[in-house]
């Protein structure tokens, strides 16, 4: 007995398919290799878009066009698959399946790539406030070290399985000194400085290590209190902002969605 099965393939349930999952209407045409490149694809665009300068609402748009993209070529490739021969996985209740199974992990890619860092208390005033979600980049320290200027998610030496947010000031190599009213970054007979203050402490950043800051001072702990940190203890560079909410008022705040966190 032949139990072969073919059935006519409908562009428009193809097109929504793919916009409710990128690739899932290449699944119902029977394309799975292709499904599974679209699919990754539009993760790894998406983490690409969100870290990228571009700003924010113009990296939405652009997903949701790459979208409509590839939900338009399901349809077209639904009209020249008429009555093509069903494969097992050519099933309505896995598409359910396969709607939740790539949801979550197109999700757990961007956390992992592109994770979400909370901030809740006041060190990074005014770069960043409390109620501040930002994107963090994971990527970029496996190209690059740490250097000066990068806000980093950094393991808290002083309490094992917590993190700070800090700024890198110092890399390996250099001194630091800080005073009252200032900090003074030096290599060799070089230095750099900000603010102004008398005789404070000075440290020599190892090679290998980063000294961090936070840009309001007045609030540690940081590495005056713990001296430098290992680069390996810095694990994420924040990216920009990517929602914000006012514990005080109870309102979001509206201005600082995709703001470069520089």
């Amino acid at each position: 007995m032949d139990t072969t099965r073919t059935a006519v393939r409908r562009p428009g349930r193809s097109c929504l398919l793919s916009l409710l999952l990128p690739g899932l209407g290449q699944v119902y045409n029977g394309q799975l290799k292709k499904a599974v490149a679209l699919w990754l694809l539009f993760v790894v665009l998406h983490v690409a878009l969100f870290l990228s300068p571009l700003p924010l609402f113009a990296g939405v748009g652009l997903l949701l066009a790459v979208r409509v993209l590839i939900g338009a070529e399901a349809a077209v490739q639904s009209r020249r698959r008429a009555g093509a021969v069903l494969r097992p996985y050519q099933r309505w209740h896995l598409y359910a399946v396969y709607l939740v199974l790539g949801t979550l992990a197109a999700r757990g890619l961007r956390a992992g790539l592109m994770p979400e860092i909370e901030v809740a208390g006041e060190s990074m005033r005014p770069t960043l406030l409390p109620g501040d979600v930002a994107l963090g980049n994971r990527l970029v320290y496996w190209f690059r070290r740490p250097r000066a200027g990068d806000v980093v998610v950094l393991a808290n030496p002083l309490a094992e399985g917590r993190f700070l947010v800090k700024r890198v000031v110092a890399a390996g190599g250099e001194s630091v000194t800080v005073d009252g009213a200032g900090v003074t970054v030096s290599r060799g007979d070089e230095a750099a400085r900000t603010g102004t203050g008398g005789p404070g402490k000075t440290w020599q950043v190892p090679a290998g290590h980063v000294f961090v800051l936070g840009d309001n001072r007045s609030r540690r702990p940081d590495s005056r209190d713990f001296g430098p940190v290992a680069e390996r203890a810095v694990r994420v560079k924040l990216a920009r902002i990517f929602r914000s909410w006012d514990f005080e008022t109870e309102r979001m705040r509206w201005d600082r969605p995709g703001k470069e966190i520089r």
